[in-house]
């Protein structure tokens, strides 16, 4: 008991340092009341949040991490303390939406959640963000929630701060990639190039017209494949040449969902190495096979919202924008609603943003490679079937720069994590439809795919006036979907042994 006394000692310690990171975001963006001094009236409801979890992070650290304390957590001691940062973020993230008066807890927590994990899902009221309100540093704050969120909040913080003990918690918040041999200057490099691409993207958005402000939030949305807009109707309704800023948009959804690694390679000039990835064959396939399929189910569906028959020019720009949206799990919506696409479109953009992106990027899903090595796997259980010569080839795939073998411990943790997602996916689908809302299982499998693999895109389930019960079933998806399940798993069992004095794992 008192082994695992002094591990919690050590959990609330570090999780105080992260409180104080989590404070530090909440405050920061009233950097905006510079250029929006006539908003300073919501200052009220960031400052105190803000600072209320500095001064509470300074004390937890300051009091349970003694001196120079750098024990290890425990067995699973990690996967708990990453989960708790998380809730924590939301939880004291949530407040500043909390406090404007206008939006209940269920609500507030919803929109933090869809913040900090990337999704884009949204029940924000813009119709009452005049300045009184503060359009400007409720837009942004939302925005930087997807900056961190989508970086991770660990790779931050080790960023600024020793590597020694970090690893664990830098694996377990889903990161894969390992640019550096220091921890905490491959973290930098990362802060750096995600930082780049955001800059770059801003200036693009806004050469095409789009207003500075707008900008910033879209490139970040892009980048952090989170999706949310600065306008209710999407990203194409903000103003600017709207071709342009589809183009600079999928370019900047492409970037958002590729690891780290491989722009890492790209900007080292191994282009060979980046062709041989198998993320990056995999998703070109994907876009090969997937925007025509996009392109000719919109051409001839008669379901675009009474527009009459749509273009072949209008068809392929949305097959390419939803289709690079979904399987990106941006959740960007273009000029016209996906949920008046019809259903195969909604189909296609459901199992893409299933798939998600890379491995050590900003998108989630189950990503790209867990798919990749289920479908490889699955090619050569039934090519060896039908051989007629039973010669066992290695089974080799090709991943950050270096050529591996596809042995059973891979596969076996490819398959199970696909099955654990999909049965996760279904059992908060079926939850869906027992509320009284009337939502149909198959809008619930769209929306609850859309939370779990941290998209955005809806079909209409997602609204501030939804069942409270079903917006925290899509809060526990989404957060499901950026911890990948398995840590929230680990945490559960850990406590569960802790308080019950069983050894459950």
């Amino acid at each position: 008991m008192k082994k695992n006394a002094s591990g919690y000692r050590l959990v609330f310690g570090y999780l105080g340092i992260f409180l104080v990171l989590i404070g530090l975001i909440v405050i920061s963006p009233l950097i905006v009341l510079f250029f929006y001094p006539a908003e300073a009236g919501v200052a009220v409801n960031f400052y105190p949040v803000g600072l209320g979890s500095i001064v509470l992070g300074v004390s937890l650290s300051l009091i349970l991490l003694k001196g120079r304390d750098k024990k290890r957590l425990g067995k699973y001691q990690d996967f708990m303390l990453i989960s708790m940062i998380w809730v924590s973020a939301i939880i004291i993230g949530s407040l500043p939406f909390l406090f404007r008066g206008d939006m209940n807890f269920t609500n507030s927590v919803f929109e933090a959640t869809s913040g900090f994990t990337t999704t884009g899902l949204s029940v924000f009221d813009f119709a009452s963000n005049t300045n009184l309100y503060g359009y400007h540093v409720y837009t942004l704050y939302r925005s930087l929630l997807m900056f961190f969120g989508g970086v991770g909040l660990v790779l931050v913080l080790v960023s600024a701060l020793s590597d020694r003990y970090g690893m664990r918690l830098y694996s377990s918040e889903g990161h894969t990639d390992r640019l550096l041999p220091n921890l905490a200057k491959s973290s930098r490099f990362i802060l750096s190039i995600y930082l780049g691409i955001i800059v770059v993207g801003a200036l693009a958005y806004t050469f095409s017209g789009m207003d500075f402000f707008d900008a910033i939030n879209h490139s970040i949305a892009a980048v952090g494949t989170g999706g949310f807009s600065t306008n209710p109707n999407g990203i194409l309704f903000v103003g600017g040449n709207t071709i342009a800023i589809e183009i600079i948009s999928i370019l900047l959804m492409m970037a958002g969902a590729t690891n780290f690694m491989i722009h890492l390679f790209i900007i080292q000039g191994k282009f060979k190495k980046v062709i041989r990835d198998l993320e990056v064959r995999f998703i070109l396939v994907l876009l090969m096979i997937f925007i025509p399929l996009f392109v000719i189910a919109i051409y001839y569906s008669n379901s675009l919202g009474g527009i009459g028959a749509v273009s072949f020019y209008d068809s392929l720009r949305l097959g390419s924008f939803y289709m690079v949206s979904s399987i990106t799990t941006t959740g960007f919506n273009s000029f016209q609603p996906i949920a008046e696409l019809g259903p195969a479109v909604i189909l296609m953009s459901c199992c893409l943003m299933l798939v998600g992106g890379a491995a050590g990027s900003t998108a989630g899903g189950i990503k790209l490679s867990r798919v990749f090595i289920a479908l490889k796997e699955m090619y050569y259980t039934l090519f060896d079937r039908v051989s007629s010569k039973r010669v066992l080839k290695p089974r080799i795939y090709y991943r950050y720069g270096e050529e591996k073998e596809l042995d059973n411990e891979v596969f076996k943790e490819s398959t199970s994590y696909f099955f654990l997602y999909i049965l996760v996916l279904f059992v908060g689908a079926l939850v869906i439809t027992l509320f009284p809302a009337g939502v149909s299982f198959k809008d619930a499998i769209f929306e609850s795919s859309s939370a779990l693999a941290t998209t955005g895109l809806s079909v209409g389930v997602t609204h501030a006036s939804q069942h409270p019960g079903i917006l925290w079933v899509l809060t526990i998806l989404m957060l499901f979907g950026r911890l990948e399940i398995m840590t929230i798993y680990y945490s559960f069992l850990r406590l569960s042994r802790d308080i019950l004095g069983k050894e459950t794992i």
